[in-house]
């Protein structure tokens, strides 16, 4: 999710991260892993990802509320 941030020109700090594993992750196969910046309100943002396997099922979900420190660059 730190990444989402960075996608789009912000850096923060985790204030708050709730994970829910839903199904174990198998080391031999592949996954893909996504992020993604839900909003930005003043100097919060707030976050989610996933784990989804090769088939589509979720592995794993998450959400966070970041800090923001400073905005880089443009949006």
């Amino acid at each position: 999710m730190a990444y989402a941030l960075e996608y789009k020109n912000y850096r923060g700090v985790t204030a708050r991260l709730h994970v829910k594993f839903i199904k174990p992750l198998r080391p031999e196969e592949r996954y893909r892993i996504s992020g993604y910046l839900d909003r930005v309100r003043g100097k919060v943002a707030k976050t989610h990802s996933e784990i989804l396997d090769e088939m589509g099922n979720t592995i794993a979900k998450a959400s966070g509320i970041f800090i923001l420190n400073d905005k880089i660059g443009d949006d």
